[in-house]
């Protein structure tokens, strides 16, 4: 019974940090989508200077 007990709890903390995980990429995901117009827009006009 007590590894039943010890796969349960790795198993809520692996669903935890997945979660965690997951949520992390988000973030990131909207930041570099939140970055992505400024990139164009550099390198437009960097294209531009040439």
């Amino acid at each position: 019974m007590e590894s039943v007990r010890d796969m349960t709890g790795t198993m809520e903390n692996l669903t935890a940090s997945a979660h965690e995980q997951a949520t992390r990429v988000g973030e990131v995901t909207s930041a570099v989508a939140e970055m992505d117009p400024f990139t164009q827009q550099n390198a437009a006009l960097s294209g531009d200077r040439r």
